[in-house]
């Protein structure tokens, strides 16, 4: 027989969930949302569990109007306070809402390397009144979601969340758990079917609150975080949008490197005005992990947007200091270079030093490295010049009458210099303690000198081999080269010089890219299309000098010359000593070895492997507390068969042991309960049944007594370990 209509609709709105699933999901979709987007809006002033009572009471709220008589009042009247809201708190909401769209252009900002602007916010702004707004619209949604078993409406807003939750806008996996945690439960209960209908129910109700405990009790360290799969997604991305041909550089990666891959394969084309020995610089590595160079963390850069924001407003980037310092004086670059793709890595603009940067995205990238990829024919006007001329500009920089020009250069390159020297000087802890072992003698403290000892350093510990292979694993990639005295080439040396001017005191970084020799470029006309190929693929470091900026520093064999040696030292230079050398000092009463020994065999531990042993621990416990309550269990059944006479006395000792845990019943409870436990036991009376329960009152209320003074710790050791009652 047909089901009739009205039937057929009372079934879907009375018959489905109930009140409790509604308000078990709209709890869980209210704990999501806090914790996902507590720390994105920073300028909330409430904190995670103001924000979940705010959401949850009002879903909580919706819950109970849905399923009431009025319920077909209840969008009328939000819509008409909602409407009334807005027209008293119309200035304080819009400008609330403009300062939560500028805490996600922060966030934007801190995880994309890119300054963002959101709407200016207007004068008596109150992000708190658009939260008070945002909330309770949420658990309206919530709740119309949960009463009308219809998870599907809350999609797009939890693709969202996903969406934000894989590429790391929105912090942890927790909420986003807690999420779907409420649309399982949703899912489970769309008949109608409550809890305790049995055994169908029940297992996957059970099922599905362990493993959302054991993921919100494991979420940051489970073996299938997000974080592993947005690196191979990334690197993936990489080589898919930039890579066109064969590359030879690792681009920073140091784990387990292998032998050179130089090739005959086509890099560059390039065409000078006026052939010289440069560099190409491609990637640039400013942050050394241990096993590989990557660029600074996007939210350490976005900490400094404001002065990249100004800086890049005055023309001043980190890749052309060398082209605004003689800018700064009045020089012209006259020169020009030709630079098309035929190979090499489309994402980086390979720049010469004294370049001027073609800059067309204004003052949007913060940091040093940001910077859109080159077109495949790039043009870049440059000056012409080496280390002498460099040198010089410093000592004309500060020499000369300053004209405004002049000044407002010098006042940037300040600002600048004091962002790489907070940025470009972290060393690990196991590099810096390998080269306290290589540095014994006296320190140095000026620039030559701190050359001179990086050149007998390297030349000392390596040796150039094209086929060497660094089997370092996730261990420190230059502790183990210097240790093992083992070959390299430009990657090892240009690594260990970078690192050896951070221990000393000197911002550096390390940088690959493309090499074109004094020889090579002297054979060329001015002009004439030169093509650099893969074997002309390099790697050397960066040292900032004071007032000129960046500029490279070559210590592999076959490529160094005097010039830079030879440059003279300009006039006031600093003298350098680092955090890692000052500590050095104040350990020098201690005993060190004179030499580098080979690093001894250690064992690691797979962090997955750990992680499960991990896992298993929730199931340990739940093994102790099911021990407890069966022990718990027995002793009550066996209380149960006991005469009075018998259990009189028994029931005194649990009544001590509660007493020993803190407990701390009224004096003339205890002594009632020492005197029919005595009589129970030393008198030939029979006790009655009236006696009996009234020792069970007395437990009962020294239970109580417990209860009020145990801290909730305390109550769940002694309830699922100790089973104490």
């Amino acid at each position: 027989m047909k089901t009739n209509g009205p039937q057929l609709r009372i079934d879907k709105k009375a018959a489905r969930g109930g009140p409790f699933v509604s308000l078990a999901a709209s709890a869980l979709f209210s704990l999501g949302q806090a914790l996902l987007l507590a720390p994105v809006f920073p300028s909330v002033p409430l904190p995670r569990f103001a924000g979940f009572l705010i959401c949850f009471c009002a879903a909580a709220g919706f819950v109970l109007l849905l399923r009431s008589p009025v319920k077909k009042r209840v969008f009328p009247a939000v819509v008409a306070l909602l409407t009334l809201f807005l027209l008293i708190f119309y200035k304080p909401l819009t400008g609330g809402l403009a300062l939560l769209a500028d805490d996600l252009t922060d966030r934007l900002a801190a995880l994309t390397g890119r300054i963002l602007t959101g709407p200016s916010a207007a004068d008596g702004g109150n992000a708190l009144a658009a939260a008070a707004v945002l909330l309770p619209l949420s658990g309206l949604l919530y709740a119309w979601a949960g009463v009308r078993m219809r998870p599907w409406i809350l999609f797009p807003l939890f693709a969202v969340f996903s969406l934000g939750t894989v590429c790391g806008f929105l912090p942890g996996q927790t909420g986003i758990l807690c999420l779907f945690a409420g649309v399982l439960l949703l899912l489970i209960h769309k008949n109608g079917t409550p809890f305790s209908v049995g055994l169908k129910a029940a297992v996957p109700a059970a099922v599905l609150l362990c493993a959302f405990g054991l993921l919100i009790a494991f979420g940051g360290r489970l073996p299938f975080s997000a974080q592993p799969l947005r690196t191979k997604v990334k690197d993936a991305f990489h080589a898919a949008a930039y890579h066109r041909g064969e590359y030879a550089m690792p681009e920073g990666k140091l784990s387990d490197l292998g032998e050179a891959a130089f090739s005959d394969a086509p890099a560059l084309e390039i065409s000078l005005s006026a052939p010289q020995k440069n560099y190409f610089r491609g990637f640039i590595g400013e942050t050394y992990t241990g096993t590989g160079w990557a660029a600074l963390p996007s939210a350490e850069t976005a900490e400094a947007r404001d002065l990249f924001y100004w800086l890049h407003n005055d023309g001043f980037y980190a890749d052309g200091i060398l082209a605004a310092a003689s800018d700064a004086l009045g020089k012209t670059a006259d020169e020009t270079l030709n630079v098309t793709l035929r190979g090499a890595c489309a994402r980086y603009a390979y720049l010469p030093y004294a370049a001027v940067p073609d800059r067309t995205d204004g003052a949007g990238y913060v940091g040093d490295v940001k910077q859109s990829p080159p077109a495949k024919e790039s043009v870049y006007a440059y000056f012409p010049g080496g280390y002498t001329e460099w040198y010089a500009l410093r000592t004309k920089l500060t020499g000369e009458p300053a004209a405004e020009r002049t000044r407002v250069y010098l006042a940037d390159e300040k600002a600048y210099r004091d962002y790489a020297a907070a940025e470009y000087l972290d060393l690990p802890e196991q590099t810096e303690e390998t080269f306290s072992l290589v540095f014994t003698e006296k320190t140095p403290g000026s620039i030559a000198e701190i050359k001179e000892a990086i050149l007998d350093a390297v030349d000392a510990y390596l040796f150039y081999d094209e086929n060497a292979v660094v089997l370092n694993g996730e261990n420190d990639f230059i502790s183990y080269v210097l240790q093992q005295h083992t070959g390299g080439y430009s990657v090892h040396y240009a690594t260990a010089a970078a690192l050896m001017f951070r221990y000393f005191g000197v911002p550096a970084r390390y940088v690959e890219g493309y090499f074109i020799s004094a020889e090579a470029a002297g054979k060329l006309q001015a002009g004439e299309a030169f093509t650099l190929t893969e074997r002309d693929a390099h790697a050397w470091a960066e040292y900032y000098l004071d007032g000129v900026g960046w500029l490279p520093f070559e210590c592999t064999p076959g490529y160094t010359d005097a010039e830079d040696l030879l440059a003279k030292s300009p006039v006031g230079e600093n003298v350098y000593v680092s955090d890692a050398l000052q500590r050095q000092t104040e350990n020098e009463a201690q005993d060190q070895p004179q030499k580098l020994e080979p690093p001894q065999n250690t064992r690691t531990v797979d962090a997955r492997r750990l992680t499960w042993l991990l896992l298993l621990l929730p199931f340990v416990m739940l093994l102790i507390a099911l021990r407890s309550r069966l022990r718990v269990a027995r002793r009550r059944r066996k209380l149960r068969s006991m005469a009075a006479k018998e259990a009189i006395p028994a029931i005194y000792g649990r009544i001590t042991s509660l007493c020993l845990k803190g407990a701390s019943p009224e004096n003339e409870l205890l002594m009632r309960a020492k005197q029919w436990n005595e009589e129970a036991l030393f008198s030939t009376h029979t006790l009655t049944a009236e006696q009996l329960a009234g020792m069970h009152r007395l437990y009962a209320q020294t239970l109580a007594c417990g209860k009020n003074t145990w801290s909730p710790l305390k109550k769940l050791r002694y309830y699922w370990i100790e089973g104490l009652y």
